[in-house]
């Protein structure tokens, strides 16, 4: 018989792997903190790459805002706002 360990927010439970059929879907038979733990985990796998996606598409709309002109004169002087702050 195997023995899953479920880490989520500092807990530590064992279970019997033939208490879930899914590592996010909890049976009937499943404990409650290990049944909380799962939920959590099936909220975090849909956030974390919906966030993702987010900021993607920020730092596009984010970057097409930039002038090309400016460009330049920002790369050749950020060093020297930078050896200004350091003095």
């Amino acid at each position: 018989m195997r023995v899953t360990r479920v880490v989520l927010s500092g807990r530590h439970t064992s279970t019997d792997p033939r208490g879930s059929p899914c590592a996010t879907d909890p049976s009937p038979i499943t404990p409650p903190d290990v049944a909380a733990a799962q939920r959590q985990l099936a909220w975090c796998q849909w956030a974390i790459p919906a966030l993702t996606a987010d900021m993607i598409v920020l730092s596009a709309v984010h970057g097409e805002q930039q002038r090309p002109g400016q460009q330049l004169a920002g790369i050749l002087t950020t060093p020297g706002r930078w050896l200004n702050a350091a003095a």
